[in-house]
C-alpha cells in the first residue's frame, strides 16, 4: 500500500473515532429512549377494528394498496405493525414518516420491533465498529439487548444514518417487543402481537431474544430457542396448538399473532395466526382484522391480501 493510501485510511479511521466519540458524549445519546419491551392496550370492543400486518420490509406503495383497496381503515381502526415493516424495500423512510410517526394518517397505528428494526438500532447506536467490551446496547425496560451482530449489514447501516436519530428515537418511543391487547368486557379475551413469537410459559417475561427472532424452541428446555433446527427442537407454535392451558396456568382466551417466519408464509392456526406471507420475495402482504360480532357475541378474523408483484 503506498504511504498516501495508509495515510487516507489512517485519517478516515481516526476521523470515524473522533465522530463517535462526540455522538457518544451527547445529550441526544444519554436521552435515547428506553423501549418498553410488553405494552397493554384495552379493546373497545363495540366498536373498534383491530388490523395486524405482515412483514412489510418497507414495501411502502404495497401497504397503502392494502390498505386502500381491502382494509378502507377508518377513525375507529387500529393498525398493528408485526415488526419487519422497514429494511429491504424501497421505501422504508416513506412507511416511517408518513404511517408509523404520522399523527395525522387517519387510524390508530402501533408497532413491534422485529429483528431487523433492532439490528437498524443497534447501527444507530454503534455507527462505527467497536470492541464487544465497548458496544452499546439497546435498552429496554426487561434488559439490555444485542441483536445477533454478523447479521448486521450495510443496508442497516445505511437506513441508520437516512432515517436519523430523531424519527429511530420516536419510533423506539412508539413500539414495543410485544402488544397485549385485551378485552376487559369479553373474559379478558387477549391478542398478543409480537414478532417472532412467544412461548406460553413467558408471556409474563418473554425473552428479547425469543421473541424478536425464535423459530424452535427445545422442547426440553424453553430457555433455548433459535431460528435453525437442532436436536430436540419443535417449531414454537406447536406449544400452543394445542395449549395446555393447565399446564402453562393460563385462563383466558389467547392469540398470538406474528410475522418473522416466511419460509413458512400464511400459517393460520387454533391460537397462533402466522402473517408474514413474503410480500418483498413478490408474493403477498397479509393483514388479519379482528372484529366484535354484535351477533354472535365474539370476535370474528377476517384475512385482507394482495398480490406484491409488479
Amino acid at each position: 500500500m503506498k504511504l498516501a493510501q495508509i495515510l487516507t485510511a489512517s485519517g478516515t479511521f481516526l476521523f470515524m473515532l473522533y465522530v463517535t466519540w462526540v455522538f457518544l458524549k451527547s445529550d441526544d445519546y444519554r436521552e435515547f429512549p428506553v423501549i418498553q419491551t410488553k405494552r397493554h392496550a384495552d379493546i373497545k370492543h363495540s366498536y373498534e377494528r383491530l388490523v395486524f400486518v405482515g412483514d412489510v420490509h418497507g414495501m411502502y406503495h404495497k401497504y397503502e394498496q392494502l390498505m386502500e383497496d381491502k382494509v378502507k381503515p377508518d377513525s375507529n381502526t387500529t393498525v398493528v405493525f408485526l415488526g419487519d415493516f422497514i429494511s429491504k424495500g424501497p421505501n422504508s423512510n416513506r412507511l416511517v414518516e408518513q404511517i408509523i410517526l404520522n399523527d395525522d394518517v387517519g387510524y390508530d397505528v402501533k408497532c413491534v420491533l422485529g429483528n431487523n428494526e433492532l439490528r437498524i438500532l443497534y447501527a444507530l447506536l454503534n455507527p462505527i465498529s467497536l470492541t464487544k467490551r465497548k458496544l452499546i446496547k439497546i435498552k429496554f425496560s426487561s434488559e439490555d439487548f444485542l441483536p445477533d451482530l454478523p447479521s448486521i449489514n450495510k443496508n442497516h447501516r445505511r437506513l441508520a444514518r437516512e432515517l436519523g436519530w430523531d424519527n429511530l428515537a420516536r419510533l423506539a418511543a412508539k413500539c414495543g417487543a410485544m402488544w397485549e391487547l385485551q378485552d376487559p368486557l369479553y373474559d379478558n379475551f387477549t391478542l398478543v402481537a409480537v414478532h417472532a413469537g412467544v412461548l406460553p410459559d413467558h408471556l409474563g417475561n418473554p425473552p428479547l431474544k425469543e421473541i424478536t427472532d425464535m423459530k424452535y424452541v427445545d422442547v426440553n428446555d424453553h430457555s433455548h430457542t433459535t431460528r435453525q433446527k437442532f436436536e430436540n427442537a419443535t417449531r414454537w407454535y406447536h406449544l400452543w396448538n394445542p395449549l395446555d392451558k393447565k399446564k402453562y396456568s393460563i385462563h383466558n382466551k389467547i392469540k398470538v399473532i406474528y410475522g418473522h417466519d416466511s419460509s413458512k408464509g400464511l400459517n393460520i392456526r387454533p391460537n397462533t395466526k402466522g402473517l408474514d406471507s413474503a410480500c418483498y420475495n413478490g408474493n403477498k402482504l397479509t393483514a388479519l382484522e379482528y372484529v366484535w360480532n354484535h351477533k354472535t357475541k365474539e370476535y370474528n378474523h377476517i384475512m385482507h391480501q394482495i398480490s406484491c408483484q409488479d
